[in-house]
Parts: structure tokens; sequence; C-alpha cells
């Protein structure tokens, strides 16, 4: 199943309350869940390039989906295709899908405890462990600088720590609220809360994912 949202209310048909929006559209769960199988596959199966981060670039996305049925509707925008089908350990980094499980230069215990952080964050991505959580998964100062430089992790702020490919799907979640939002609808839409979302929303702002207004509201700005 799959329509767009827009055309759904002009013809008054009501959309199944899972249904998965991808930009303006409307997906089936279990249609989204396959394309998401098809990705990790394809980023999975990516040959290895030297001095190229591993994975497959964003717009190999819809061509790792070709043949899928239903068809990817050619309208959906890439960035909110990856806001939906990129999942951990997946990520979206330096412009590239990539499996955070495979990150480069990593020791062993490291890599592992990355594994751990992106399991515990796969049902709340934006939900970032306090310290204390981070220590028992294995990720101390030392291991979390480490995991940093190798991109395997998104330092928000101090104390703040996610996947790295947070702001995509900050961007993705907030694109479809309606604009401008506040503080209090971001944090919302996003799940979390205030000590994630404001250093968030403050990221966003300088990498001018966002804008903010004078009144504090901000917009998603246009890719």
């Amino acid at each position: 199943m799959s329509f767009q949202a827009r055309n759904s209310r002009a013809i008054g048909a009501e959309a199944p309350s899972d249904a998965v929006r991808v930009g303006a559209w409307l997906f089936d769960p279990a249609v989204v869940s396959a394309w998401q199988s098809v990705l990790a596959a394809a980023v999975a199966a990516a040959r290895p390039v030297a001095g190229i981060e591993p994975g497959i670039p964003l717009d190999g996305v819809r061509a790792a989906l070709r043949g899928c049925e239903p068809p990817l509707p050619a309208e959906v925008p890439d960035d909110a295709l990856a806001g939906a089908l990129v999942r951990p350990p997946l990520a979206v980094r330096a412009g590239r899908v990539v499996d955070t499980r495979q990150a480069q230069d990593l020791p062993a215990p490291v890599a592992a405890a990355v594994r751990a952080l992106a399991d515990e964050l796969g049902p709340d991505p934006f939900a970032a462990p306090p310290a204390d959580r981070l220590a028992a998964l294995g990720l101390g100062r030392r291991e979390l600088a480490a995991a940093e430089r190798a991109g395997a992790v998104l330092r928000v702020a101090d104390g703040v720590v996610l996947l790295p490919d947070a702001v995509d799907r900050a961007r993705a979640v907030l694109a479809v609220l309606p604009q401008p939002f506040t503080t209090s609808e971001a944090r919302q839409a996003l799940g979390t809360s205030r000590r994630v979302a404001i250093p968030l929303l403050e990221m966003l702002d300088r990498r001018h994912v966002t804008t903010r207004l004078p009144d504090d509201r901000r917009t998603v700005q246009r890719p």
C-alpha cells in the first residue's frame, strides 16, 4: 500500500494508523521493512574501495531498491527516503549509507561498545544514554573519543551521544511538522528529553538544517 498523504485527504480516505510517512507519501510498514532489509543487504554486499568509506552512496539507495515491489515513487525526496530507511546499525555518514558495526580503525572492544549503543538506540534513536549508561556499555571518555574520531558516534554535546545519522534523521522527523515549530513540539516529535533536544536543535542550526526565528521557533531548511 502506498499513496500520497495530501491526495488521501482530498478524496476523504483515512490512512491506517501504522502507515509510515516518507516525505509526502504514506507506506505500509511491511513495505518499508522490506525495503530496509534490501538496503541493509546492499550495504553489506558493497565492495570496499581504498580511501573511501564503506557502504553505498546516498544516490545509490534508489538503485539498491530497483526491482522492489511495490516500486519506490520517483517523487520521494532523497533526504526523506534516507530518513525512513536508514536504521541502526546503518547510518548516513559523509554522504554514504554505512554499517556502523564496520567502523574502521576501532579497537575490537570499542567497536563492540558502539554496536551495543546502536542496539540500544534502535527503538529510540534520540534517547541519548546518560554518562553512567554509556560507561556500562563500554564507552568511557577514551572509548568515546576514539569512536568519535572514527565517525562511529556523534557527540552532540558533552554527555549527549547519538549515532552518526542523527542529524539526517532529525531533519526527516522535523520536516513533516507544521512549520515553524517550537522546541517543545520538536522534542515531542523526536521522542526525547530537553537534555537532548536543545543541544541537538542548536547543532541543526549550526549545520543550517534548521533556521531559528526571532520568536525562538524554527523551520527546516530545504536541502
